[in-house]
């Protein structure tokens, strides 16, 4: 593609250099990362849809929980080839943990002051610097992408109806956030584009300081304004807790649940995990931002069953809980 720089000019050169953080430098960074990633060991064909999530480097919750969507993706779509964002540096445990989960890996940098220079890092990624690694999924050299947070996990092999959504190259697929406007960036279906790639990190630097107007999922929205595709919620289902007015409920018909907030499901420590565990546990969720409870029984129990593959920490939790109550 050609230099951002070329395709501007004169006034609207220097307007826009002069709102960048490190102006000139942010720009140049901007365009030397945008190439399409190497697929590294993987060998399959590349025109087809490629399904990816982000393991990140270290958080542990979103590690094990990124081990639990990719076994659960083995079975039910075994044929689809599936690839994990890993940040450098990420131990090699871990590596070996998401790869026996079936993801092939993929690695990327760790965004910090040493891409851009001092103090500037700060004003380019704020203080949601940690998200920002997902956006690289758009360099992807596949055909299609349908991303998956880390915290989703898929309930039925109605997953693969999701592939028949017809979009036109510019648009994305997504549910929307809840009762919100916004859509959700959990669960998106999109043709990888390195253009676009490149406008969501210009957004980034156009918006510095850590504001919610460059999250992850704000940038997305407002890129593909007007061009979204909107699926049936059961394919990102999110039930936030906290709101009063927003009546929503992750039934048994769920496909993709989304387990949104903070503890995950995954969490290590038995007082936590025998709440996931319990029939009654989504109780203790009323008023929160944890989204997905009245489906963490059924999560627990696969992770009972999966304990082999998950961390040490997690699974010496799940050797001292209890066994699966929910029943089929």
């Amino acid at each position: 593609m050609e230099p951002y720089l070329a395709r501007t000019g004169g006034r609207q050169q220097f307007e826009m250099v002069s709102r960048l953080h490190a102006g000139i430098r942010t720009l140049q960074w901007i365009e030397n990362q945008t190439t399409q990633l190497s697929l590294g060991n993987y060998s399959g064909p590349t025109d087809v849809t490629g399904i990816v999530t982000h393991a990140g480097k270290h958080a542990l919750d979103y590690i094990d929980s990124a081990t639990m969507l990719g076994l659960v993706l083995q079975r039910y779509l075994p044929d689809v080839p599936r690839f994990a964002i890993v940040i450098e540096g990420m131990k090699d445990y871990y590596q070996d943990q998401l790869k026996d989960a079936g993801w092939h890996l993929i690695m990327v940098e760790d965004w910090g002051p040493e891409h851009i220079g001092g103090s500037a890092a700060s004003n380019f990624l704020g203080r949601w610097g940690d998200s920002f690694e997902k956006l690289n999924v758009w360099r992807f050299p596949l055909d299609r992408v349908l991303f998956l947070d880390s915290d989703t996990y898929v309930f039925s092999d109605k997953v693969r109806d999701i592939f028949d959504t017809k979009l036109e190259p510019d648009q994305i697929a997504m549910t929307k956030d809840g009762c919100k406007s916004e859509h959700n960036s959990g669960m998106m279906l999109f043709k990888p584009d390195l253009s676009v790639y490149s406008d969501l990190l210009r957004m980034i630097a156009l918006a510095p300081g850590g504001s919610r107007e460059i999250l992850d999922q704000t940038l997305i929205n407002n890129h593909y304004k007007g061009k979204i595709v909107t699926v049936d919620t059961r394919f990102n289902c999110i039930d936030y807790q906290a709101d009063k007015n927003c009546k929503l409920s992750c039934g048994q018909d769920t496909i993709i649940a989304h387990f949104t907030g903070n503890p995950k499901p995954t969490r290590e420590g038995v007082r936590h995990v025998e709440l996931v565990r319990s029939l009654n546990g989504s109780s203790a969720c009323q008023g929160t931002n944890l989204g997905g409870c009245q489906l963490w029984p059924r999560y627990y129990c696969d992770m009972k069953t999966n304990t082999p593959y998950l961390s040490k920490l997690l699974k010496r939790t799940l050797n001292q809980t209890g066994p699966c109550l929910w029943e089929n």
